[in-house]
């Protein structure tokens, strides 16, 4: 294995695509093989990043979770085919049905059939029974346990259920008994308690032409929400988390958490055919565990989670047979480098140098799904009508209209248009058919939404196509 020439492949791949940084740990054999940092933690600045900087892993944060829950299972505390319900009596989901069988295995392994609804959590980030309480009016998208759908509720879910069982935070509860067990003493379960430690790098976005600095995204651990993505650490710590899932639950000699359970979490538990490329020959089979992704990768089975949130991409991986695993953490959002990263280096790793070959795969995927989304807008304006008037007086959809869990939308004039107040959220309803608008936010462009009239022409309700999983929009009722 050239080492060497890794370090030489990522430091080209920083220049090339304007990435601030990458830490890339590898281990092999219970050794730390290479744990360096290349490029810069803040760029305006001119910090080097290093093996000590701190980066957010988002939603590698749901291995923790699922391995918090796999001691209580081992502990006798849960039991991974138990229903929800047995431990808390007062939850309820869409369906009744899926609300008396959605057992704590379910929740782990996205299998409960909603899709990610993720609106919801993000206006309301510091809910937390209100959140669970919530779960009641939100609209599947497949059938229960037919297909994994990934989503951070349920593991917000899997947070609550941790507190209702232990009586402490979930955060309190992964820091005691996983990771201060295994020695990772840099994490931290929130962006305020990871800044307050220091050395935390700048999260940054990058338009292919410059780098710009973005806000972080508060997370703490007393929110169950966070429980799908709120850890920070670095390198050096990772490859501790690495090194306890090769050993099964062992770290130096001490078992913390039972084999069989640890393993429970290694083991498919759903198909997946909804998350990866299908360009992908190298990849013969893919699934998701409790807490990970599991995939056949040219025959050996890889074990592995990523992560995303504003301005950082994270992973985490390992090949059980191999004994060998590595972490590396990015502080760009959305950056290329989190899929051609992962594959290369599995593929050095197992004795190959295909970094080029990677890279072309995942640009041209990239330059794919930019078309793709191109074409759908440009499919949803075709004979859009834009220079015929909305139907109605502008006065008859002002308004407030409301969804149980969703929220409230309010829709008022300005400047001879119509313009929204949706929580935190402020903008324009530019129209697009008839009583079709967008509705411009932030990060997600424009949303589709369309305001609905009864048989007198009167306008009661507005469906908002935020959930892309659900076709026919999520339906708001108007209040006033």
């Amino acid at each position: 294995m050239n080492l060497e020439l890794l370090a030489k492949k990522i430091n080209q791949l920083l220049e090339k695509y304007g990435t601030p940084s990458v830490q890339l740990g590898i281990i092999r054999d219970d050794k730390i093989i290479f744990n360096q940092a290349f490029g810069y933690s803040n760029v305006e600045r001119k910090e080097k990043a290093t093996k000590d900087t701190v980066y957010a892993i988002a939603s590698c944060t749901k291995a923790f979770v699922a391995m918090g829950i796999a001691k209580l299972v081992d502990e006798g505390k849960l039991e991974w085919d138990k229903t929800i319900k047995e431990y808390i009596p007062w939850f309820e989901m869409y369906d009744e049905n899926v609300s008396k069988s959605l057992t704590v295995r379910d929740i782990l392994c996205h299998r409960c059939g909603l899709p990610r609804h993720d609106t919801v959590w993000y206006l309301n980030p510091n809910e937390n029974r209100g959140l669970i309480e919530k779960l009641k009016y939100l609209e599947p998208s497949k059938p229960f346990r037919t297909t994994l759908q990934y989503q951070n509720i349920m593991y917000a879910l899997a947070g609550y259920l941790i507190e209702e069982v232990t009586g402490t935070s979930w955060g309190d509860y992964i820091e005691e008994n996983i990771t201060k067990s295994i020695g990772m003493e840099v994490t931290s379960f929130g962006t305020e308690e990871a800044i307050g430690q220091g050395a935390v790098a700048t999260p940054y976005e990058n338009d292919g032409k410059a780098v710009k600095s973005m806000d972080h995204y508060m997370t703490y651990r007393e929110n169950i929400i966070d429980a799908s993505g709120s850890i920070y650490s670095n390198t050096t710590n990772m490859l501790k988390w690495v090194q306890f899932n090769l050993n099964e639950g062992f770290y130096k000699e001490e078992e913390i958490v039972g084999n069989i359970e640890v393993l429970e979490c290694h083991t498919p538990q759903m198909i997946n055919r909804t998350m990866r490329s299908k360009n992908v020959p190298e990849i013969d089979m893919e699934s998701y565990g409790l807490g990970w992704f599991i995939e056949s990768f040219k025959g050996h089975k890889l074990v592995y989670h990523g992560g995303n949130i504003n301005g950082f991409v994270a992973m985490v991986a390992f090949i059980p047979k191999s004994n060998a695993g590595f972490c590396f953490l990015i502080n760009e959002d959305e950056s290329i480098l989190q899929d051609i990263l992962h594959n290369a280096i599995t593929e050095f790793l197992l004795g190959h140098n295909r970094f080029d070959y990677w890279e072309e795969v995942f640009v041209k995927e990239r330059e794919n799904m930019t078309k793709m989304k191109k074409d759908s807008l440009d499919s949803l304006m075709t004979g859009s009508n834009k220079d015929v008037p909305m139907p109605l007086n502008l006065n008859e959809y002002v308004g407030k209209y409301s969804h149980k869990a969703y929220g409230d939308i309010e829709v008022r004039i300005k400047d001879e248009g119509l313009v929204y107040e949706y929580a935190i959220l402020r903008g324009e309803l530019e129209h697009v058919n008839l009583n079709t608008v967008f509705m411009k936010l932030p990060i997600l462009g424009n949303v589709p939404m369309k305001f609905n009239d009864n048989i007198l022409g009167k306008i009661v309700g507005l469906n908002l196509h935020i959930e892309p999983s659900i076709p026919d929009g999520i339906e708001f009722v108007k209040k006033s």
